[in-house]
């Protein structure tokens, strides 16, 4: 099973992404998901017995070891969480697809050291699951920005002003020292 506190349970929109097929019920908080029974790879048998099921990446992927019910193969499926076709509308009109290693990326500088790992993590967890939960298939980069604005203002002051100073594009320092005065 998935880690309940990673994964909201308010998250539209996601399918489960698997190294092979997988058996139900294996996601308790997505209960919109659509699972595969899996079959053997060795005689494509559809019934199988999960023998060792261990989590990686911090619970969210779980590798299965698994054997065939006819022919007894053992073989292994990974089940992550996978979301589905979201797109980011740039600020200039381009459109790209949504990819979660940016947040990171831009949180991980803008936080630089501030933040312990399991913050970091659980606020890029916390970005994610406000931004899917809208069930779009599109939203505005903007959108996304404003959304880590403020979790980022309730974790870190510095944190958010390091972030604003970048999403807003402060262009002088009066619009920098504006912000402060706001927080």
């Amino acid at each position: 099973m998935f880690d309940k506190n990673f994964f909201p349970s308010t998250l539209k929109g996601v399918k489960i992404s698997t190294g092979g097929n997988i058996s139900p019920p294996h996601s308790y908080c997505l209960l919109s998901l659509q699972l595969a029974q899996p079959l053997s790879p060795h005689c494509d048998y559809p019934e199988t017995k999960v023998l060792d099921s261990r989590k990686l990446q911090n619970g969210r992927v779980i590798r299965r070891r698994r054997e065939c019910l006819r022919c007894r193969q053992r073989f292994s499926t990974k089940e992550s969480i996978q979301i589905l076709q979201l797109t980011v509308i740039k600020r200039n009109g381009d459109k790209e697809e949504y990819r979660p290693e940016k947040i990171k990326q831009s949180l991980s500088i803008a936080t630089n050291k501030r933040l312990k790992k399991h913050q970091l993590d659980d606020l890029i967890r916390k970005v994610e699951g406000e931004i899917f939960a809208k069930g779009k298939k599109q939203i505005e980069s903007k959108k996304i920005g404003e959304i880590i604005l403020r979790r980022l203002q309730k974790m870190d002051e510095v944190s958010y002003l390091r972030y604003a100073s970048v999403f807003k594009s402060f262009g002088s320092g009066r619009r920098f020292v504006k912000e402060v005065d706001k927080i």
